[in-house]
């Protein structure tokens, strides 16, 4: 994508965007609501036409091409599938509108069935499936023609997290068998960090920051940011009140010059019972121990009211409501932010 914009009205959902998807890759497109992350996925497909810039498959412009010619695959918040047709048939949709002759259409929507895990579901109607079974058709319907481009819009948002794992690794599955480039639309990106080569923040209809998940992890451009792909909130401290917090920095890290906030995030975080030279933060006062799966969280508070829950794993039974505790960090963990949000 080069330098497109597109607006609706007085409001740019898409504003000046230049992205690059390597072929092959997966994806991921974050961003707050509003932010033009359906948009783009539109643009890329041919639903929508950009008022500017240009977008390019292989060198090849294909601005004004029409979708049908894309050789995309899409795959929706919702599974649209047609509410009169089996499963099968909406396998062979596709095929259908490409021509492909009936033999042929019936082994592939077969194989695709069996590959899904839909064998048993051939002839079941929309109405008949579970959410899981209605979101493994709609892939497999966009599969089916083996496009080079597959668009994902959100497609596992209103599945529970169980399931969502299920159809991620389904998805790895298939693009390791069949080499396509994914752009995956999430409001889950913290879970799909470990599946995704490249990861995008989108605000406003810009790029806000893209790299690999890894990068943008560990050097978030925004609090917000950081929070979508932490473990739970940033804690934060204005840059000015350090001192005031019991913060003591590792020797040698210079707060930057433009810095408004320090932010760490919680699983950088451990509980000490002494205050030593290590780069640390203290006193604080535990005021809740809630135990959450693995983890049990202890939350602790400052006396000037702002606290942070610390994710500890193993055995917490030495520690108790009303205890004092210090923090205990690494210096490389340490966020700086120019801006609140």
């Amino acid at each position: 994508m080069q330098q497109v914009r597109k607006s609706f009205g007085a409001v740019r959902a898409v504003d000046d965007l230049s992205l690059v998807f390597e072929a092959g890759t997966h994806h991921l497109l974050t961003g707050p609501s509003g932010s033009g992350k359906s948009t783009t996925l539109r643009l890329l497909a041919g639903l929508e036409s950009p008022d500017a810039g240009r977008v390019f498959a292989d060198g090849i412009d294909i601005t004004r091409l029409p979708p049908e010619r894309r050789h995309c695959g899409w795959v929706a918040q919702s599974p649209g599938l047609l509410p009169h047709l089996d499963v099968i048939s909406q396998l062979e949709l596709p095929l259908r509108f490409h021509g492909v002759e009936s033999k042929e259409r019936r082994l592939r929507a077969e194989s695709m069935a069996d590959r899904l895990g839909l064998r048993d579901r051939l002839r079941h109607r929309p109405a008949e499936l579970s959410g899981g079974e209605a979101s493994r058709t709609a892939l497999g319907r966009a599969l089916i023609n083996r496009p080079g481009l597959l668009l994902l819009d959100e497609p596992f948002a209103h599945l529970d997290p169980p399931l969502r794992r299920q159809l991620r690794r389904l998805l790895r599955e298939l693009q390791e068998e069949h080499h396509f480039t994914a752009i995956h639309v999430t409001h889950h990106p913290a879970e799909m960090l470990s599946d995704a080569d490249q990861l995008t923040s989108l605000q406003n209809g810009r790029c806000l920051q893209t790299g690999s998940p890894d990068e943008l992890y560990r050097h978030p451009s925004t609090v917000w940011l950081a929070d979508l792909l932490g473990e739970g909130p940033v804690w934060r401290c204005p840059a000015a009140e350090i001192e005031g917090h019991g913060i003591r920095l590792p020797k040698g890290v210079p707060v930057p010059v433009t810095a408004r906030w320090l932010g760490i995030r919680p699983e950088s975080l451990s509980l000490l019972r002494e205050s030593g030279s290590t780069p640390q933060i203290g006193a604080v006062r535990i005021t809740r121990i809630a135990r959450a799966g693995s983890r049990t969280w202890i939350k602790v508070g400052w006396p000037q009211g702002n606290t942070v829950d610390v994710p500890v794993v193993g055995a917490v039974g030495e520690w108790n409501i009303g205890d004092t505790a210090w923090l205990g960090f690494a210096p490389e963990s340490c966020l700086w932010f120019d801006a609140e949000e």
